[in-house]
């Protein structure tokens, strides 16, 4: 609560989110820490190759547990949520020079996670959590890592609730609630204030990150991949939709 109140509140409200990048640098750093020290310790301390360890026994069974792991995946390498400011922003923004961005940034994640999941997996088994710092007990490094990863939290936070907090505003509108800014004071204060302590209850109420990230991955990945562009067609093609508006009437005939 005190973190939400004097860090991520502060932050959430700030206009200029160019000072952050400094945070989300750090933040990178403090992942790259957590990364190395599962990878060393499962180089240190277990043998993935074993014939009797957990990888190679569950390497051709087919688990139930396959599919939680696809849900995890796809909330992972799902449409980033600042995607247009990026190709915006991108200098010379084609859809090429945009595409190898795109390629570059998720294959370097793909690599990372599955060699974290493995990592992970290896070390602990079926015991490893959501969160592989609490499989570990206590340690100056162990303690280095969740502040790291508290530090990456927190500063990577306000970029994130940026595009929510945007995207919610231009939606309102089309719900019937005219007249809302994102930029006017007295929308802009209330609605953070709401949504950090909303943020902050359901930290509070959900352990499991591994679950929250199953679900998200699970409904949203089957609507970006099924329902909205289904939706996009019908209005696309609906009788004096955009397409029948832009086309001649040639092309009409």
């Amino acid at each position: 609560v005190l973190v939400a109140a004097f860090v991520l509140v502060p932050l959430s409200l700030l206009r200029d989110l160019a000072p952050l990048r400094f945070g989300s640098v750090a933040g990178l750093g403090a992942t790259l820490y957590v990364f190395l020290l599962l990878a060393g310790d499962c180089a240190a301390n277990a043998n993935i190759f074993a014939p009797s360890g957990p990888v190679m026994k569950n390497m051709l069974p087919m688990r139930v547990d396959f599919f939680q792991a696809l849900a995890l995946f796809s909330s992972a390498f799902m449409a980033h949520y600042n995607s247009p400011k990026f190709y915006s922003q991108l200098q010379d923004n084609t859809l090429p020079r945009f595409a190898a961005l795109v390629a570059g940034a998720f294959g370097l994640a793909l690599a990372v996670f599955a060699v974290f999941g493995l990592c992970g997996f290896a070390v602990f088994g079926f015991a490893v959590e959501g969160n592989v710092l609490k499989n570990y007990g206590g340690g100056a490094e162990v303690m280095l890592a969740w502040l790291g990863m508290a530090f990456s939290v927190a500063f990577t936070y306000p970029l994130v609730f940026s595009g929510f907090r945007e995207s919610f505003t231009a939606l309102l509108p089309r719900l019937g609630f005219a007249g809302a800014n994102a930029d006017d004071s007295k929308f802009r204060v209330p609605f953070t204030l709401f949504a950090v302590a909303l943020t902050v209850l359901g930290g509070t109420v959900f352990s499991n990150i591994a679950l929250v990230n199953g679900v998200k991955g699970a409904i949203l990945c089957s609507v970006l991949a099924f329902v909205f562009p289904a939706a996009i067609h019908l209005k696309l093609t609906d009788v004096g939709g955009p397409a029948e508006k832009q086309s001649t009437p040639m092309m009409r005939a």
